[in-house]
């Protein structure tokens, strides 16, 4: 990573640690199970648990064998999925499916935990998700490494507060990964693998894909190799799909143990922060902090340009953000 890059706490470093291992061990659309299979629930969520968006096409009509030449396929028919006590939502294909998963030992805010696999109309794996992972944005800057292979960026509709990446960590030839993450599009390339994944009020969570040289990958040419092979695949329907339900996220209530506070303060799992005459929300503030922190900090402070700056709190100080063209102050304080 470069400098951009920072490390979280030893606690959140093994998480991601742990996290990334469950998650190399499943690598997306492959016809290989991962050690996580064992674990899956011995049922699919079927398009019953997603109510339909639209009614361009039933699910058997999405989901049945290729028609004649002379026949236009049917547009895919999409639908909303809830979980975790009904605190996320995303979008997806109703001819795709969720395997559930058992929840790992770090995924410890229990009314916010959920986790599953998404598997396609030919079960293939293409995605797995969870959520309920506690807050850690105490950070330190990171040495540089490889520049991560960029083949797609994106950012979230305003209020989902996630951004998107397809990137090969290091520049691998031979392996990529799709990833909901909270590091913004112009840091893709240059942060230390793996991307921090989505920051909520109230927690942390993973939505990624990996896939490798094994990977079937529809509408691909079989002959292509390396970078050529996933840049491919950014062109295909199922890769647009996967990006679309990504990029969905939703947090639809949050925990019950962060939000707004009786004295107007906004409440997180690390700190707290005092709207002052910011003009934030409490989601407003959050978001900006979480990005405050995300950039290279010096002399205990940190600005994102154009928008504005924060003196880092300490444990024994509370810090203080000024906004650029407002001189709007936020005040934040780290939680003992």
């Amino acid at each position: 990573m470069s400098s951009l890059h920072v490390q979280q706490l030893s606690k959140w470093a093994g998480l991601s640690t742990a996290v990334a291992l469950a998650l190399t061990g499943c690598s997306a659309n492959s016809d290989t199970p991962s050690p996580k299979t064992a674990e899956a629930s011995s049922s699919s969520a079927k398009a019953t648990e997603i109510t339909k968006e639209t009614a361009s096409a039933s699910p058997a009509t999405a989901s049945s064998a290729s028609p004649s030449a002379s026949v236009e396929p049917a547009k895919a028919t999409w639908g909303k999925y809830k979980f975790a006590n009904d605190n996320f939502q995303i979008d997806l294909p109703s001819n795709w499916k969720i395997e559930k998963l058992k929840a790992d030992e770090y995924q410890t805010v229990s009314e916010m935990t959920s986790a599953f696999r998404i598997v396609s109309e030919n079960d293939r794996d293409l995605a797995e998700v969870r959520t309920g992972y506690p807050e850690v944005m105490d950070i330190t800057v990171r040495p540089s490494t490889q520049k991560n292979t960029v083949f797609d960026t994106d950012s979230s509709p305003a209020g989902n507060l996630v951004n998107y990446a397809f990137v090969s960590y290091n520049g691998s030839p031979n392996e990529a990964w799709m990833t909901l993450t909270s590091i913004g599009p112009s840091e893709a390339a240059n942060w230390e693998p793996p991307l921090d994944g989505p920051v909520f009020t109230g927690g942390m969570g993973v939505f990624e894909a990996g896939i490798d040289e094994k990977t079937k990958l529809p509408d691909v040419d079989p002959s292509l190799k390396g970078a050529s092979r996933f840049k491919a695949y950014v062109k295909t329907e199922e890769y647009k799909h996967l990006k679309r339900s990504m990029l969905s996220f939703k947090v639809l209530k949050g925990s019950s143990v962060v939000g707004e506070s009786a004295s107007g303060a906004c409440v997180g799992a690390q700190y707290t922060y005092e709207l002052a005459d910011s003009g934030l929300s409490c989601t407003e503030a959050k978001a900006f902090f979480s990005e405050i922190l995300e950039q290279p900090i010096s002399t205990g402070a940190a600005e994102l340009p154009g928008r504005g700056a924060c003196m880092i709190p300490s444990d024994k100080a509370p810090g203080e953000c000024i906004f650029d063209g407002t001189d709007g102050r936020l005040i934040v304080t780290k939680k003992s």
